[in-house]
């Protein structure tokens, strides 16, 4: 009823309006929404195969080399042929992709007479595919065309030959090598709880992860380095195997595996389960190579030398190297011993600095911020020794340099510098029985005298 109080001009609006919604509607239904749908059922007559990548169950590469069946086990993929073993998921999901959006380029012929004239009488290869409800396609791959831009393929049950894309090839033509899971390790890093490393170099290293940090228990007792730890699991599970040897789990003496190079024993979760990898002798039929192989799965492989000796590591190797730990802003009182002389500053307020022995000398508060950093970072450049006999011997009884950093009376730690070789200066820390080495530019850099610290007054000109 409202519509009779609108004047003609109200009506015709009305109407103009009513048109322009139907025009909105019929783009949106005829043009976008069923322009998408043209688009798919056009891209889905012009593939090879008309299906959606995750809609294959299993897909086999035929070709003179090889005939390999992937099955796809809930997320994964698994190789049943030639040998039953995992997959490398991600890649052959992608190369899945690549076959199953490869298309048709143009058809040939309609029935086709000689086959080996398209190289079709015995392809080169085919690819199968079955859907989860079981449906199967199969394409044979032929020659390429005499230009080498496209290949020729036909279908087995249809007359007509079709011509696609080379790259078909590099999918279709993929070795057991290729698709199957390569990974030296199959283990989650952050479940790893302890860690035993045995080599025949460097003897027998301990750690165990006691809260979020990890510590070596054996063959000292020592702070671990969290990040060189992360790394060496890191090269672990991310590690991959140069060339598989044997598929079968007899591992016999021929390996070197009774007298390994290395093993690494991990303890993963809160049982502790146990795993291992073991490296062996240098592979005879894989030049480079060193055989080893992962606890409970079958195959002897072989991994690179750099990739051998990158998880041989020693407990200095692993261990937290800073003799001194701090933040630079923590300490308000250094003492420090340079030959003869003693020294010693005082924080006087939040910024400022003051030497006061052996006389008061007013100091560049940038020297001695650089000094600080340099001594909170002060770390071994060299394992000498776990167990030495005597601090005499690296003149670490009568030091040439000490130097101890305070906090509010309470010691952050105390470097103490001995004998000179050729190229290194013998150092330790504090009451720890440990004895490192560092080099002669650590020693220049942190061997400091009022002189050095002190505010410089300008030069008259």
């Amino acid at each position: 009823m409202a519509t009779k109080y609108l004047g003609g001009k109200g009506k015709k609006t009305l109407i103009l309006f009513g048109i322009f919604l139907a025009l909105l509607a019929f783009v949106y239904f005829y043009e976008i929404k069923g322009g998408a749908q043209r688009e798919a059922r056009e891209k889905s007559s012009n593939q090879l195969f008309p299906i959606e990548r995750d809609n294959v169950r299993r897909l086999e590469l035929i070709t003179a080399k090889d005939s390999i069946v992937c099955e796809r086990k809930g997320n994964a993929w698994v190789i049943t042929a030639p040998v039953q073993t995992e997959g490398d998921s991600s890649l052959i999901n992608s190369y899945l992709g690549s076959i199953v959006e490869s298309t048709i380029e143009r058809k040939v012929l309609d029935t086709l007479d000689a086959p080996e004239a398209y190289g079709l009488q015995a392809p080169r290869g085919k690819v199968r595919l079955t859907t989860r409800t079981n449906q199967v396609y199969t394409l044979a791959i032929g020659d390429e065309n005499p230009t080498g831009s496209a290949l020729y393929v036909k279908y087995p049950e249809k007359p007509a030959v079709y011509t696609t894309s080379t790259s078909l090839w590099t999918y279709a033509s993929k070795s057991l090598y290729d698709l199957r899971d390569k990974r030296t390790m199959h283990i989650n890093v952050n479940e790893v709880r302890k860690i035993e490393i045995h080599s025949r170099k460097k003897g027998t290293v301990k750690l165990e992860k006691v809260g979020n940090d990890w510590q070596i228990t054996s063959p000292v007792l020592l702070a671990a380095n969290n990040s060189e730890v992360q790394s060496l699991l890191n090269r672990l599970a991310n590690g991959r195997v140069k060339n598989f040897i044997s598929e079968t789990p007899e591992r016999s003496a021929k390996y070197g595996f009774a007298k390994p190079q290395l093993q690494i024993v991990l303890y993963l979760g809160e049982s502790l389960a146990k795993t291992s990898f073991t490296v062996g002798d240098t592979a005879r039929d894989d030049g480079g190579g060193f055989y080893a192989y992962e606890e409970n799965r079958a195959p002897v492989f072989t991994i690179e030398n750099w990739a051998k000796d990158n998880l041989i590591k020693g407990a200095f190797e692993l261990q937290n190297k800073k003799l001194l730990d701090f933040a630079p802003e923590s300490p308000d009182r250094i003492v420090w011993r340079l030959g003869n002389r003693e020294y010693a500053a005082i924080k006087i307020d939040t910024t400022n600095w003051l030497i006061v022995l052996p006389d008061t000398v007013q100091v560049d508060n940038s020297q001695m911020n650089r000094w600080l950093e340099m001594l909170g970072n002060f770390s071994a450049d060299e394992m000498e020794s776990y167990q030495p006999k005597s601090l005499v011997n690296y003149g670490l009884d009568l030091p040439r340099l000490q130097i101890t950093v305070f906090k509010k009376d309470q010691q952050l730690g105390t470097i103490l510098v001995g004998k000179e070789t050729k190229e290194n200066f013998y150092t330790k820390a504090g009451s720890a029985p440990y004895i490192y080495k560092i080099r002669k530019y650590s020693y220049q850099r942190i061997a400091k005298t009022p002189d050095d610290l002190k505010v410089k007054t300008p030069e008259k000109k």
